[in-house]
């Protein structure tokens, strides 16, 4: 899924690689630790969000809110991709969040 991020200076999307396996491997992650099943799709455009403004490369999950009953931090590689390395015709710069597990922190 992208997230357009727009404004008179700068054009910017925010991607998790929709299908590829480390996403899908995000999901099953996700719902095999929350309190509540949420379908990833419901949220992940907040995620996207919330990533990106924060220029962080995990996310936390706090003990009290998943099933593991630990900080739970979900880390990504984000590679930047700027429009001349796709081609892109709009200029955009893509901010993809590759998913590379999750771990209990420091």
């Amino acid at each position: 899924m992208v997230y357009p991020f727009e404004n008179e200076n700068i054009h910017v999307r925010a991607e998790f690689p929709y299908h590829f396996k480390s996403t899908d491997q995000l999901e099953i992650d996700l719902m095999s630790v929350i309190m509540e099943p949420i379908p990833f799709f419901a949220f992940h455009d907040s995620l996207l969000l919330t990533l990106f403004h924060s220029k962080k490369d995990y996310f936390l999950i706090p003990a009290k809110k998943n099933k593991k009953r630990r900080n739970l931090y979900f880390r990504f590689d984000v590679q930047v991709l700027k429009p001349k390395d796709y081609n892109s015709p709009s200029g955009s710069t893509i901010f993809r969040h590759n998913y590379k597990g999750y771990d209990f922190g420091k």
